[in-house]
């Protein structure tokens, strides 16, 4: 599955400090650093920073961190990887002096919420679920391009005579046979889709379960 990547730029750049505040960090020894996201860094996942120093070429430019590790790619690019804490510091340095340093907060990747139909748990219509039968994984509230895809699952029915169905699913989609039940299904009825794993930058995991009462 290709991974996707976090995109928190950062530029790093020597500049008059004097007279300036505009909301953005002014580090040591005269650093600037404007970090979109917040100056946020995830754990597990490769971090994009882009680091510049005006005056100097990238190759006299060489970057360190204290808390995790830092890989040059290219043309002012580095991935930046952490694995624990809670911050961390990049150090800069030019032609073997140090011009800086700028700090970043270490935050773990949300845990992915399980929906169906664009809804967590709850009321649901017939005609909404048939419409949209897809299990997705959202990172709510996270504005990273970060995707799980759903490998698993099992799906629950409870019938007229008090009997739990189960089937076993796979991929993101409802099978037609789980369908077929919801169609059938009456106000009131109950469903519920459990075991849901999916695949994400650090492997696949189980990450929770939708109860659906039939509404209408």
């Amino acid at each position: 599955m290709k991974t996707s990547k976090f995109y928190s730029s950062v530029l790093i750049a020597i500049i008059t400090i004097s007279g300036l505040n505009n909301g953005n960090a002014i580090c040591q020894t005269g650093l600037f650093a404007a970090a979109d996201k917040m100056n946020v860094l995830y754990i597990g996942v490769d971090n994009p920073v882009s680091l510049v120093v005006p005056g100097y070429s990238d190759d006299h430019i060489k970057a360190e961190i204290n808390n995790g590790s830092i890989t040059k790619t290219g043309g002012g690019k580095y991935n930046v990887r952490v694995t624990s804490g809670n911050a961390a510091v990049i150090t800069v340095s030019a032609s073997g002096k140090v011009i800086g340093s700028a700090h970043f907060r270490v935050k773990s990747i949300p845990p992915p919420v399980p929906k169906l139909a664009g809804k967590p748990s709850g009321n649901f219509t017939k005609t909404e679920i048939l419409a949209s039968p897809f299990i997705v994984a959202d990172l709510e509230n996270f504005d990273f391009d970060l995707k799980y895809a759903i490998t698993s699952y099992r799906f629950t029915y409870k019938n007229a005579s008090g009997d739990l169905i189960d089937i076993a699913g796979s991929g993101n989609t409802l099978s037609p046979s789980m369908l077929n039940m919801i169609s059938s299904s009456r106000r009131g009825d109950r469903f519920w889709i459990e075991e849901i794993v999916a695949a994400g930058p650090a492997g696949a995991k189980l990450i929770g379960s939708i109860s659906i009462r039939i509404a209408s």
